[in-house]
């Protein structure tokens, strides 16, 4: 007879398999786009050419590149471990759906690994956002006195996003803390409860 499943049990394996193929996906997507990001800066070099008010844009990003360059392989690193540790989550969810007895230690090894890596990607995100910033002001403002332009109106927005994503960023992080305490809570009560064979 099939053991009857708690409902923490499969809320932690529906949460642990979703936020794992998003970190899988962000995982991928971050590799690509440090590997990416020297080539797709002179793309934007050669439409600039043409175009005189993409030149403000072009050096934002050029010096915003400049700024990323030392930190190119720690940021590439960074994402690679959060591809591993999102793959070991979702087989630890996997595990935990099938009532095994190795999705305990499984989840375990996989919170432990989500939570280190995600610390770790995040101070690296903040520092980079930080270190941007004289760039990213110093191209604002030259983008100000262009004609058209509102100065006000672009300093706000530019402060406003860079609050948002930084809010937005916390946000996630705290949520992905939550889920991965689940997975290890539910995996111990299953355990607990003798339902893992």
């Amino acid at each position: 007879m099939d053991k009857k499943r708690p409902v923490i049990v499969i809320v932690a394996v529906v949460l642990g398999i979703t936020v794992g193929a998003f970190g899988i996906l962000g995982g991928c997507m971050g590799v690509f786009g440090q590997v990416m990001q020297s080539a797709s800066v002179s793309a934007l070099e050669q439409m600039a050419q043409g175009n005189p008010a993409l030149q403000p844009q072009v050096e934002m990003q050029r010096a915003m590149l400049e700024v990323q360059e030392p930190f190119q392989i720690p940021m590439i690193v960074g994402q690679v471990f959060n591809l591993l540790a999102s793959i070991l989550l979702i087989v630890g969810a996997a595990l935990l759906a099938a009532l095994k007895r190795s999705a305990f230690m499984v989840l375990i090894a996989a919170s432990i690994s989500c939570v280190l890596v995600d610390l770790f990607n995040g101070a690296l995100g903040m520092y980079m956002s930080v270190a941007m910033q004289p760039a990213i002001e110093a191209q604002v403002a030259q983008m100000a006195q262009m004609p058209g332009q509102d100065p006000a109106m672009l300093g706000a927005a530019t402060s406003a996003g860079g609050t948002i994503g930084l809010v937005f960023g916390l946000f996630i992080l705290v949520v992905k803390l939550v889920v991965y305490a689940l997975e290890v809570w539910a995996a111990r009560d299953a355990n607990q409860a003798q339902l893992l064979t």
